[in-house]
């Protein structure tokens, strides 16, 4: 009889992915695969298998639709949801609210063990990425409800540090099941290299965020503009085309002073952060990520 515990881990990312929830997910699935029957579920991009083999574990992807965030999103719940029903799990270890929604709600009807790897709150996050969608209030209501559900139902929330244990608390969380567990730092991406490379001839500034318009790439191009003709700067995209910020490169009319850099591997987002001259992080003043201070984890794991 087999006695392994049977797993599913879960994000409504790419896996492996730039994101803090997608490369997380691909940290765990790839950790405890061995020790656990475990399977995965995230969604898919153009270059990403349908299903691949991740450790041990089968790593499944859902097609993400044509058309905005909340369709990707549903999409992926509704293919989670299926999951949960046609499969028996012993534990559902999720990275973000997305699917931590989806698992408490299905949690009522099963008897597994929830943990939520808590990135971000959404409630927050996303009116600084996308202002127009929590204008919407019956999808803000959706949004906060789904939050909650995964906050107050999970057997263990993960967060990695105080401030973002306090935080978790604030927005709902039982004190009890949060839990403070400092991110690990994986040596086959993030690494002290052997020699000096650099982005570019000239002197590098490195926006520490993505390149969205509304939350600091305004003021990051603005003060580039100020710096003198030899200063370029660093912007780094996971996707092959971000026209919005593009457009406001253009109109601050820096395109021949801004370098676009790939970063739609975790490798290439670390080599970015760790050949740049200086890396700026513009912080803002609702931020919904947890990680404190403002401080992306990502520099930090660039940093070592």
């Amino acid at each position: 009889m087999n006695s392994q515990v049977r797993a599913l881990y879960a994000a409504c990312e790419r896996v492996p992915g730039p994101s803090s929830p997608g490369s997380r997910l691909a940290h765990l699935i790839t950790a405890f695969s061995a020790h656990l029957e475990a399977d995965g579920l995230s969604l898919k991009s153009e270059e990403l298998a349908h299903i691949q083999k991740l450790g041990t574990a089968r790593m499944m992807r859902v097609p993400a639709p044509e058309g905005g965030f909340i369709e990707r999103a549903s999409a992926f719940q509704r293919a989670l949801k299926r999951q949960l029903e046609g499969d028996a799990y012993d534990l559902v270890h999720v990275t973000d609210v997305w699917a931590g929604a989806v698992a408490a709600q299905h949690k009522e009807q099963a008897e597994l063990v929830l943990v939520t790897d808590l990135q971000e709150l959404p409630t927050q996050t996303l009116a600084e990425r996308v202002p127009e969608l929590v204008a919407d209030d019956r999808i803000k209501n959706v949004i906060r409800r789904g939050e909650q559900l995964a906050l107050t139902r999970s057997n263990a929330l993960v967060v990695c540090g105080q401030a973002a244990r306090t935080a978790a608390i604030a927005a709902g969380a039982k004190a009890e099941t949060v839990h403070v567990v400092p991110h690990g730092m994986d040596p086959a991406v993030f690494f002290a290299s052997s020699i000096e490379l650099r982005l570019h001839d000239g002197f590098t500034v490195l926006y520490a965020g993505a390149p969205v318009v509304g939350r600091g790439l305004a003021q990051f191009l603005q003060a580039v503009k100020q710096l003198p003709a030899g200063v370029f700067g660093v912007l780094w995209r996971a996707r092959p085309k971000e026209p919005a910020a593009e457009e406001a490169v253009a109109q601050a009319g820096l395109t021949d002073r801004i370098l676009w850099q790939d970063a739609s591997t975790q490798a290439k987002l670390a080599s970015i952060f760790q050949q740049a001259d200086v890396v700026v992080v513009l912080p803002t003043g609702t931020s919904g990520t947890l990680h404190g201070a403002h401080i992306p984890r990502r520099l930090v794991e660039a940093m070592m």
